[in-house]
């Protein structure tokens, strides 16, 4: 079944030929990451995933648990925004400041 409330989810993004794999932290196996709009950059990048569990159909009789991801950001997008928020003086501490650009970031529609 399905989980249906989306969340953010961290790690490294994988590009095959024929498929997206984010591999979590730690000892956590890699999870299918269904997304369309995918940058070939964020290849072995460490990003943030807007998503939640779901069922990626491969054929009309298999399908794969996947994030199905609304938008993927990178760490580093989200570094450059946290430290903005900082210096704008407006901010909280570092980790509020983390949270609040990963926030904006995957809640922003993609151009």
């Amino acid at each position: 079944m399905a989980d249906q409330e989306d969340r953010i989810f961290t790690g490294t993004l994988f590009i095959t030929t024929d498929n997206f794999q984010l591999k979590p932290p730690g000892n956590a196996p890699f999870i299918d990451l269904d997304f369309t709009f995918l940058d070939d950059r964020l290849d072995h990048q460490d990003v943030s995933v807007l998503g939640h569990l779901g069922e990626r159909k491969i054929t009309d009789f298999t399908s794969v648990r996947s994030i199905i991801a609304m938008n993927v950001v990178p760490k580093h997008d989200i570094a450059v925004r946290a430290y903005e928020i900082y210096e704008s003086g407006h901010g909280g501490n570092a980790e509020d400041n983390w949270l609040r650009a990963e926030r904006q970031l995957l809640t922003t529609p993609r151009a």
